[in-house]
């Protein structure tokens, strides 16, 4: 019998329009597994927000606790001033810009 392999947790956090970026994080996940799962014993397992659709509870409670539980947190925000955002306020009002601040301060007093 295999020993079970230690699972990493990755939670992506991006405003909308970063479809691409967070397709990459999952790209990247998949070919560690395929690469150095097995020497290293650990699988990668990335986890979004739509991961969260139709589940019980509310979806902003839920998305906290995924934050919460997570090994790596990776926070994806656009350029400034780009086509996808005008301001660096846009921004600063998006869910992710709170996720990572809730990350910080989980991290920092949890």
């Amino acid at each position: 019998m295999g020993t079970s392999k230690t699972e990493l947790k990755i939670f992506v956090a991006s405003p909308s329009g970063l479809d691409e970026e967070r397709d990459a994080v999952s790209k990247i996940a998949e070919r560690m597994n395929q690469s150095i799962s097995d020497s290293l014993d650990v699988i990668v397992r990335v986890e979004k927000w739509e991961h969260l659709i139709g589940s019980a509870g509310r979806p902003q409670a839920l998305i906290n606790k995924f934050v919460e539980d997570c090994d790596v947190f990776i926070g994806l925000i656009p350029e400034l001033n780009s086509r996808r955002y005008l301001s660096s306020s846009q921004v600063s009002n998006t869910p992710t810009l709170r996720y990572i601040t809730h990350t910080s301060l989980s991290m920092s007093f949890g």
